[in-house]
């Protein structure tokens, strides 16, 4: 079974810090990462990519919220679809009723379809459904 490989690191990180940790992820074959908005800056993509000795380059994947002028192969952005919940919520807010919470599902906002296939995207539509349901709790994997 293949599990996600992650690397925590604090904002403020010196570069030598984390090329370390890049490196430690790199040895296990890193093919895509998810990079935090606030951490997509050059200096964090070009560490990311000078590592990238398995593959011609690591993918990278990141949130709308990120900088859009950072050079590097982003192959996919994701953000949120609050209008189909807030309009599930709608009637009850109507009606007065407060102090509920709402639930967006992750959605790709934009893609390199040349990486993300069809069938790649099925896959994390199935996958956005099931965490957005609570059928699927991505804090219990051990």
């Amino acid at each position: 079974m293949e599990l996600p490989l992650i690397a925590a690191v604090p904002s403020g990180t010196d570069a030598v810090t984390l090329q370390s940790n890049i490196a430690g992820l790199t040895a296990n074959w890193l093919s895509a990462a998810f990079i935090d908005p606030a951490f997509v800056n050059a200096d964090v993509v070009t560490a990311i990519n000078v590592q990238a000795f398995n593959w011609e380059y690591v993918a990278l994947i990141t949130t709308d919220t990120a900088p859009k002028d950072v050079d590097g192969k982003w192959v996919a952005r994701l953000g949120s679809d609050p209008a189909a919940s807030l309009k599930l919520l709608l009637p009850e807010l109507l009606n007065g009723q407060s102090g509920l919470n709402m639930k967006a599902q992750v959605t790709v906002t934009s893609l390199d379809e040349e990486i993300v296939t069809p069938a790649k995207m099925d896959l994390f539509n199935e996958v956005a459904a099931e965490l957005a349901s609570d059928n699927l709790v991505p804090t219990t994997i051990q």
